[in-house]
């Protein structure tokens, strides 16, 4: 009864293996990669452009433009959206317009599958819109 039992399980752990060599394996999908760029922070409001470097199309791209300030105040201190999809060697431009008083701006631009990417501003006037 014990030499049925273990010749069970070897045919058993055999079939798995072949099936386990026979039966495709599914692979990852590609990485999703963003760059961000953000190529003038002088004038109204300040854009980002989100381009997408995979060979897959990024779905459901969480962004987000942060403001901050030094000795000041910023009006909203973020803005944020998605974007639905963006095809491989595609871009999309996000805008925002901040209201604040101070000298120096920083602004921070993040996007998901990218590296956040940080731009400054320094005015003479303690008034800006961007």
């Amino acid at each position: 009864m014990k030499r049925k039992n273990i010749l069970k399980a070897g045919i058993l752990l055999t079939i798995l293996m072949l099936l386990m060599l026979v039966l495709p394996v599914s692979a990852a999908p590609a990485q999703q990669t963003l760059t961000i760029t953000v190529p003038n922070v002088f004038g109204i409001g300040i854009k980002a452009i989100i381009k997408n470097i995979g060979t897959t199309t990024a779905t459901n791209v969480d962004w987000t433009i942060s403001a901050s300030v030094a000795g000041g105040w910023v009006f909203p201190p973020s803005k944020s959206g998605t974007i639905a999809s963006i095809a491989p060697a595609g871009s999309v431009t996000v805008k925002a317009i901040f209201f604040g008083l101070s000298n120096t701006a920083t602004f921070t631009v993040t996007a998901t599958y990218a590296t956040p990417v940080t731009a400054q501003q320094t005015k003479i006037l303690l008034i800006f819109i961007w």
